[in-house]
């Protein structure tokens, strides 16, 4: 006879969403100290870029207490009922939050356009589509509280199904919905620096720092594929682990690409630091200010802009 097999995935998930939790924390801390204590410039999207961080923390820690709490990451015949009841809330609870989480840091980047690129017609653009993911997101938690209706069903003998056709339904909506925004989200700052005129050297870094987006795009591609295999297997417990991760790296891959076109006003003050003697008092937060100013007038010995053409506020 042959023997079934008894491992498990919880170190797997422990690990990537413990570095997940840490990875987010870190950038949290980075765009605090560039645009708080640096620039002391903050603005509502750094509010909402804290807020969306904050959520995609509880989120990742509600998958890692359904590893280490319920039935996440076990074979199907190693799990018992109590451990599936135990794992229902986190399992719902993870899934509605994803619906609130991701939402919420696309909102974060459409607050950064705005903010970036000084048209109004681009600022109502963002508006226009601040409402659309608004109506996205509640439909999705909507629809998401429909699918998991019965999965906290007191009754003992009633367990929940992620092989239901209400949540494997609501989770292909959930990920199409979530590719289609994350281009439109990620794609608008690459079309709009690609029509400013710039320096083709200036030009290609401001696309680089806005396209890494993209890889989220293609984490929510590889997240939709493998639902089949995490959804549809009889060992589901076990198997929808990498569609959770994916997931998770999705999040955190949205929450890091965020700060990255803020890196570069900390990088230019790197550059302009320099070797400072032992003797210098000069604080960083004043040095950064002049490297900023430069900044500006680089961007302010640029040709009028035509009303078709967007600013750039070079600071971000």
């Amino acid at each position: 006879m042959e023997h079934l097999p008894t491992d498990t995935r919880i170190s797997l998930i422990v690990g990537v969403t413990s570095a997940s939790i840490g990875l987010i924390g870190i950038f949290m801390g980075v765009r605090v100290y560039i645009r708080g204590y640096l620039m002391r410039a903050w603005k509502l999207d750094d509010t909402m870029f804290i807020c969306s961080a904050f959520l995609a923390v509880a989120q990742i820690a509600l998958i890692k207490c359904g590893a280490i709490y319920g039935a996440l990451g076990r074979h199907i015949w190693t799990v018992t009922p109590s451990m599936i009841k135990k794992d229902a809330p986190f399992l719902v609870a993870a899934s509605l939050m994803y619906q609130v989480a991701f939402p919420f840091v696309k909102a974060t980047y459409l607050a950064q356009h705005r903010r970036a690129f000084a048209l109004p017609n681009i600022k109502l653009l963002c508006d226009v589509f601040l409402g659309v993911l608004f109506l996205i997101s509640t439909s999705l938690l909507i629809l998401g509280g429909v699918a998991t209706r019965g999965f906290t069903d007191p009754d003992p003998n009633k367990l929940p199904n992620v092989k239901s056709t209400g949540f494997i339904v609501f989770n292909y909506l959930s990920g199409a919905s979530n590719l289609v925004t994350g281009i439109i989200v990620f794609m608008l700052p690459i079309i709009l620096v690609g029509r400013m005129r710039l320096a083709a050297l200036q030009k290609a870094g401001l696309i680089a720092s806005f396209g890494v987006g993209i890889f989220t795009c293609a984490l929510s591609v590889m997240r939709i594929i493998s639902m089949q295999l995490g959804l549809g297997s009889s060992d589901e417990y076990y198997e929808i682990v990498p569609l959770t991760l994916l997931g998770v790296a999705e999040l955190t891959s949205a929450i890091v690409c965020a700060c990255l076109p803020l890196m570069r006003p900390l990088l230019a003050c790197a550059g302009t630091t320099g070797y400072r003697g032992k003797g210098s008092r000069e604080p960083l937060s004043s040095e950064f200010g002049e490297s900023a100013n430069r900044m500006r007038q680089r961007h302010d010995v640029l040709p009028i802009h035509s009303p078709a053409t967007p600013t750039f506020s070079a600071t971000l």
